[in-house]
């Protein structure tokens, strides 16, 4: 067992690590600064939280995810969040892209990366972290970044969020905050071991929603559904120049 402290988007927090399978992706965020909140997964904890994953699933995949869901209970009242989405940087700006894992959520990002190489860098491939604290918010990386372990360490302002779907044909929809909104408030990853946790984060999306375009983006997870994320994408860039 080993404790280690970590700091996500400028929040210090104490991890108890009972596995060293996934030590080395907390090394790039560890630091000297007290934690404001520690967080641990016991035995017990971590055997319970197994019967929601799927049979065969290791005790230290459990207890790395659970950490993650723990830590960003933990960065709620600090004005941080982490939620569910590739993170990518396009233009300057962070671009969300959501969907249910197996969607096809890093396969657009590729599709994104083979075709425009030079234009778009990865900051978090599973679990960025949001922060609310600044007039926009921004987005920045985490230890969790999926299997690939695909991020970088930097920050950037949120500039949209892509929901995905699988489909037979490429059709792009711009979502209304009403469509858009219990979407984007089960990305949060949060226990909701209270009615203080969800509070927090029906207030983060009500506050993403006010300023951040939210489109769903029926694909066949191909180059085309790429080149047609960023023309609208790009469109929407021009709009909010002029």
């Amino acid at each position: 067992m080993e404790k280690i402290n970590i700091e996500l988007a400028g929040i210090p927090l104490e991890l108890t690590l009972r596995y060293k399978m996934f030590r080395d992706r907390y090394a790039d965020f560890q630091t000297e600064k007290k934690p404001c909140a520690c967080i641990e997964i016991t035995p017990e904890q971590c055997a319970c939280a197994a019967r929601g994953y799927e049979p065969g699933t290791l005790p230290e995949s459990v207890e790395d995810l659970e950490l993650c869901a723990k830590a960003c209970a933990a960065l709620l009242p600090h004005g941080r969040a982490i939620i569910h989405a590739v993170c990518f940087v396009w233009c300057g700006k962070a671009w969300l892209i959501c969907a249910p894992s197996g969607v096809g959520k890093t396969t657009h990002y590729k599709q994104w990366k083979r075709l425009f190489p030079n234009e778009v860098e990865m900051l978090n491939g599973d679990k960025p972290v949001l922060n609310f604290e600044k007039q926009y918010v921004t987005v920045s990386a985490s230890p969790w970044a999926g299997k690939e372990n695909m991020r970088q360490l930097r920050t950037a302002p949120l500039g949209g969020i892509v929901f995905l779907a699988q489909d037979k044909q490429n059709i792009i929809k711009r979502l209304s905050p009403k469509e858009a909104g219990v979407r984007l408030f089960l990305q949060f990853i949060i226990p909701c071991d209270n009615a203080e946790q969800v509070r927090f984060a029906a207030q983060y999306t009500e506050r993403i929603l006010e300023h951040t375009p939210v489109w769903l983006l029926r694909n066949r997870g191909d180059g085309a559904s790429a080149e047609l994320c960023r023309r609208t994408l790009e469109s929407e860039l021009c709009c909010a120049d002029n």
